[in-house]
C-alpha cells in the first residue's frame, strides 16, 4: 500500500528561486521532516546560499505528499523570497551541516543536532563542531567546537540505534563506526564517543597539525592468539575500509585481518565505498546501506550500490548495483527512512547529479548540480543478497545462526547465505542433535512447525554448473571419536577434523570465519 496524498505539487517551478543544491541532510523533528542542503544556486547572482538553506515538509503518514509524486517543500526563506541560511557560523568562507539527528529531550519534547565544518579555500576544514536548532530563531546555533586533532567527530549521516540496554547515536559515512550515548550532555564531550576500531587506544591515524591519514604511529591491537581486537574503543578512530587499506600496505595489518570492503556479488571485484548511508528495513529485517562508489565504471563518482547487514556494523560484505550514470556525477547518495513505503518495501533515496568530478563536458538541463530522487523496490529478486551465517558455540555445541539476534556473539562467520527463495535456490533446513550441534539437511523436519518449520537459509544446489563468483561448497566436517561437527565452505579446517564425502550445497564464502566479532 503506496502512502501519501494524491495530489499537484504546490510550488512545481523555481520554489524559493532555488536552481540548485549540493548534498542532503534530513530528520524528521516536531513531526514535519526537516531538509538541509549544502552549497545551493541562485539564479540572481552566482555565489547563492553556501550556509545551509533549509525547507520543511509534511511527513506523507501525516497529510504530505505521496512521495511518489514529489515532496512540497516550504524553504526557510530570506526577505527577498530566496533560500536563507539556516547554519552561519563565525568565521571566515561557508559552513557545512553534516550527521544531522534528533534526540528526546525533557519529556515529550526533541532537540535538533548536526556536526558543522567551517571551510575555508581550497576546501580546507579548519573548525568543526556541533550546532543545535533553535526554534525561535529557526536556525542554527552552536553547541561545541572540537579540537580538530581529536580522533573523531560527529561526521556524515547520523542515527538512533538501541545496543544491549543503552540508546546510541551513530555516525558514519557509509560504515557507521562511530558513536556516543543518545544524551545531549554527551554528544557534546568526545571524551564520551567511541570507535569501532582495531587499534589500541591512544594510537592516533591523523597527524596532529596536518591535513591527511598518517598510519606508521597506529598500533593494532591484538588478542592472545594474534587477532586483531575488533571492538567499541574510547581514545581510538574508527577504521573503515579505506583506513584498513592503509594499514594494509603500511604492514599492520595482514590479508585477512580485515573486515572487507564491499564485494560486487555479480563480478571478482571490489566496490570502492565513496559516501552513502545505512537504515534499518522492516521489510528485509536488515540493516540496508545505499552507497556511492569511488572510481567506478562508466562514472567516477556516479555508481550507486545496495547492501545488507544484521547490525549496523555489519559484516558488510556483498553488494549490488543498482543506479549507473554515464561519464556524469551522483555523489553522496542517502537513503529517506521517513519515506519509505509498505513496510519499508519501497525505498527512497537521492543524492546530487553534476557533471563535476567527471569527464562530461556537457550539463543535463535543469538537473546540473541538483537533487535527483530514486526509488527501489526491495521485493525485486535482483536484490537479493546473501547473509552471514554466524557460528556460535552454546554450552559446548557448535551451532549455526543468522539474523540480528546471531550477530552480537559469535566465533566467527562461517559462511554467507541466502535468506530469501528465488529462482535457482534449495532450502536448507536446520536441526539439533542430543548435545545441540546444529544439523543441516536438505530435508524439512518431520512434525516441524511455526519457525521450526522454516529454512535456515537458502543456497545453491551442490551440482550446479558454472557457479556463481564467491561460491564455494558447503560440508560438514567431523572429529573422529563423533564429538563434534562443524560447518564450513573452507578449504581446509584446522585436525582433527574431517570434511564429509558429499557436499549439502554451496554458499558464498565468507574471509571472516577466524574473526570472533561481537557485531552490535
Amino acid at each position: 500500500m503506496l502512502t501519501g496524498r494524491k495530489a499537484p505539487i504546490a510550488r512545481p517551478l523555481l520554489n524559493a528561486q532555488v536552481t540548485g543544491s549540493d548534498s542532503v541532510q534530513t530528520a524528521v523533528y516536531r513531526g514535519r521532516l526537516h531538509w538541509f542542503w549544502g552549497d545551493t544556486n541562485w539564479p540572481r547572482y552566482p555565489l547563492g546560499n553556501f550556509n545551509v538553506p533549509g525547507a520543511t515538509s509534511k511527513l506523507p503518514a501525516d497529510g504530505g505528499l505521496d512521495p511518489a509524486l514529489g515532496l512540497d517543500l516550504e524553504y526557510f526563506v530570506d526577505d527577498e523570497g530566496f533560500a536563507r541560511a539556516t547554519c552561519s557560523m563565525p568565521g571566515d568562507g561557508p559552513t557545512w551541516l553534516d550527521a544531522l539527528f534528533t534526540l528526546p529531550v525533557e519529556g515529550d519534547q526533541q532537540a535538533m543536532y548536526g556536526g558543522y565544518y567551517k571551510i575555508r579555500g581550497p576546501l580546507t576544514i579548519y573548525q568543526h563542531g556541533l550546532v543545535r536548532w533553535n526554534d525561535q530563531r529557526n536556525e542554527f546555533v552552536k553547541a561545541a567546537q572540537f579540537d580538530l586533532d581529536a580522533p573523531y567527530h560527529p561526521h556524515g549521516h547520523a542515527m538512533i540505534h538501541q545496543a544491549g540496554d543503552r540508546q546510541y547515536v551513530y555516525f558514519g559515512n557509509p560504515h557507521p563506526f562511530l558513536r556516543a550515548p543518545a544524551k545531549a550532555a554527551a554528544l557534546e564531550n568526545l571524551s564520551e564517543y567511541e570507535a569501532f576500531t582495531c587499534l589500541t587506544p591512544g594510537s592516533p591515524l591523523k597527524s596532529p597539525g596536518k591535513d591527511g591519514i598518517d598510519v606508521t604511529a597506529a598500533t593494532v591491537e591484538r588478542d592472545v592468539q594474534g587477532r586483531p581486537r575488533w571492538g567499541w574503543k574510547k581514545d581510538a578512530p574508527p577504521i573503515a575500509p579505506a583506513e584498513q587499506r592503509r594499514l594494509m600496505f603500511a604492514g599492520k595489518l595482514r590479508a585477512g585481518e580485515t573486515l572487507h570492503p564491499l564485494r560486487d556479488l555479480d563480478s571478482d571485484r571490489t566496490v570502492q565505498a565513496h559516501a552513502g548511508n545505512v537504515a534499518w528495513n522492516a521489510y528485509r529485517r536488515a540493516w540496508v546501506m545505499i552507497v556511492g562508489e569511488s572510481a567506478g565504471e562508466p562514472s567516477n563518482l556516479g555508481e550507486t550500490w545496495y547492501a545488507e547487514a544484521p547490525t549496523p556494523i555489519g559484516p558488510w560484505l556483498y553488494a549490488r548495483k543498482i543506479v549507473t550514470h554515464d561519464k556524469v556525477s551522483f555523489y553522496n547518495p542517502a537513503q529517506h527512512p521517513a519515506l519509505q513505503q509498505d513496510n519499508g518495501r519501497l525505498v527512497y533515496f537521492e543524492g546530487t547529479h553534476t557533471i563535476m568530478f567527471s569527464d562530461q563536458k556537457v550539463p543535463t538541463p535543469r538537473y546540473e548540480y541538483n537533487q535527483i530522487m530514486y526509488r527501489i523496490d526491495l521485493a525485486d529478486p535482483r536484490l537479493s543478497l546473501p547473509a552471514p551465517a554466524f557460528q556460535q558455540s552454546i554450552n559446548g555445541a557448535d551451532r549455526l545462526a543468522m539474523g540480528p539476534a546471531a550477530a552480537a556473539s559469535n566465533t566467527g562467520v562461517a559462511f554467507f547465505a541466502m535468506q530469501t527463495l528465488a529462482d535457482g535456490l534449495t532450502p536448507i533446513f536446520a536441526t539439533h542433535n542430543a548435545k545441540g550441534e546444529t544439523v543441516l539437511s536438505l530435508d524439512k523436519p518431520a512434525d516441524a512447525t511455526g519457525d521450526a518449520g522454516q529454512p535456515l537459509f537458502y543456497g545453491l544446489p551442490a551440482d550446479t554448473k558454472k557457479p556463481p563468483h564467491w561460491t564455494a561448497p558447503l560440508y560438514a566436517w567431523s572429529a573422529p571419536d563423533g564429538k563434534r561437527t562443524v560447518y564450513s565452505a573452507a578449504d581446509k579446517m584446522p585436525a582433527p577434523l574431517t570434511r564429509g564425502k558429499k557436499p549439502i550445497c554451496l554458499v558464498w564464502r565468507s574471509p571472516l570465519v577466524n574473526m570472533p566479532i561481537a557485531w552490535e
